[in-house]
């Protein structure tokens, strides 16, 4: 009977079985992430998920995407034209109803935009951690009164754990859920709960023994194996047990391109030395992720791959020329343009062969304006990588490189290294006519686009 089953149905059933599997791995709605007894004491409780998820899409039966017969072909042209005509308008009917969505999403972000004033307006524009806000105190050490007493003040867009933040699973839902439900209460928006969990060796959560949850192992393992599935069903992994714990945005995919120059900064981050492949792999990880309700973000535009030296540490750089960085280190983005991703962070990448400014991409305007926004097209949000990096703290002032970031097209800050200084340098620019509030507005627009996007049932 199997093997007379219609080979794209039983792809989609063993698909369907081995999501369901890994979701239930989280322990999803049942209060507690269940511990996995199969960890590997070798390497921080990494276990090789990878492979069990590999033998399952191995079977004889399965026929891989690129690869499936072309049945088709032999049909009758009478056949043909009444495939295409019903194909046609059953993809009418779905883009009718996600363009009217969009519709209503887009006219209630621009509602919202008009009912908020400039402080707060200014403050969605920013990502911190906890410390930023509530000086002294980690996520782990935040109460509910302080959460609500520092968001009345500033109604930040969102905030990240670090290591620092995250004990154990009941404090990380617990203070969540008090960021959540001051934001809601506070300005009737939900903020961005994010972290960095990438798998491998950045993994918050999942390197962290108190959440016993496995580690789905380093992007680059995934790349060799090359499967797409695989990838899909490892960001719905992580999406089902970040959800459960609070979160709704990860730092990931990486979609930098491998080169031959080392870059110990990306060691086992990267999915590949192929950006076809990179493209196809990130672009199946993050839909697995938002699957989950789990905003992905691809970084580091416009690509680490090639560069020398390290941003958290200092100047980095790439000797690409532009046309290089076209045949292989944009792929990934223009790929991912394609497919409506939800937010691209920009790293402090200089491009001396590119742009004459001598800015870090973060900074500049030509790289994020230009390139990013009017080049490839890209209208979704766009965030710095962290402005607390060597790169950014090193050479200019919090509220400087915050003023030059929105300057140069960025919407959302990341943990600017003193918080309070970039946040009113910034006020003060739109203020004092240095920076349009046209410009806060056109950023502001496209962080609501989003949180209605994924969060509409939790706005007020």
């Amino acid at each position: 009977m199997i093997e007379e089953m219609d080979s794209g149905i039983l792809r989609y059933i063993i698909l369907v079985i081995m999501i369901l599997m890994s979701a239930g791995l989280t322990g999803c709605g049942t209060g507690d992430i269940n511990v996995s007894g199969n960890m590997s004491s070798d390497d921080g409780n990494v276990v090789d998920i990878q492979t069990d998820i590999s033998n399952e899409l191995t079977d004889d039966n399965i026929i891989a995407d690129d690869n499936k017969d072309t049945d088709g072909e032999e049909d009758t042209d009478n056949s043909e034209e009444t495939d295409n005509e019903e194909d046609t308008d059953d993809s009418k009917g779905t883009d009718s109803e996600e363009d009217a969505d969009n519709n209503i999403e887009d006219n209630n972000a621009y509602e919202k935009l008009k009912t908020m004033t400039l402080e707060e307006k200014v403050a969605q524009m920013f990502i911190v951690i906890p410390e930023s806000i509530a000086p002294g105190m980690t996520g782990v050490e935040i109460d509910k009164d302080k959460t609500k007493e520092v968001i009345d003040k500033i109604p930040v867009g969102g905030v990240i754990y670090l290591p620092e933040d995250i004990r154990d699973p009941e404090q990380v839902r617990t203070t969540l859920a008090n960021f959540k439900e001051s934001s809601i209460e506070r300005i009737g928006l939900p903020m961005f709960l994010c972290v960095d969990e990438e798998g491998g060796r950045i993994a918050r959560i999942a390197n962290n023994k108190m959440f016993g949850v496995d580690n789905v192992g380093s992007m680059m393992d995934i790349g060799a194996k090359g499967d797409a599935d695989i990838a899909y069903i490892t960001g719905n992994y992580m999406g089902a047990y970040l959800t459960e714990l609070g979160f709704n945005l990860d730092f990931a995919p990486v979609v930098d391109v491998e080169s031959e120059s080392y870059n110990s900064a990306l060691y086992m981050r990267t999915f590949s030395d192929d950006p076809d492949a990179v493209s196809r792999l990130a672009n199946a990880l993050s839909k697995g992720l938002e699957s989950k309700g789990v905003i992905s973000v691809y970084k580091h535009f416009p690509g680490h791959g090639s560069t020398t030296g390290d941003p958290h540490k200092g100047y980095t750089f790439t000797d690409k020329t532009l046309e290089e960085l076209k045949m292989c280190d944009l792929i990934p983005y223009e790929k991912g343009i394609d497919e409506d991703i939800s937010m691209i962070m920009v790293g402090h990448i200089t491009l001396p062969n590119v742009v004459e400014d001598g800015l870090p991409a973060s900074l500049s305007e030509k790289i994020i304006t230009d390139m990013l926004r009017e080049d490839m097209g890209y209208q979704g949000v766009v965030v710095t990588d962290a402005m607390n990096m060597g790169a950014i703290k090193d050479v200019y002032e919090s509220d400087e490189a915050t003023i030059m970031a929105v300057e140069a097209g960025a919407d959302i800050v990341l943990m600017p290294k003193e918080f309070d200084k970039a946040y009113n340098g910034l006020l003060n620019a739109v203020n004092n006519g240095d920076v349009s509030e046209s410009r806060i507005d056109d950023s502001v627009l496209r962080i609501l686009k989003l949180k209605y996007r994924f969060f509409s049932d939790d706005i007020n």
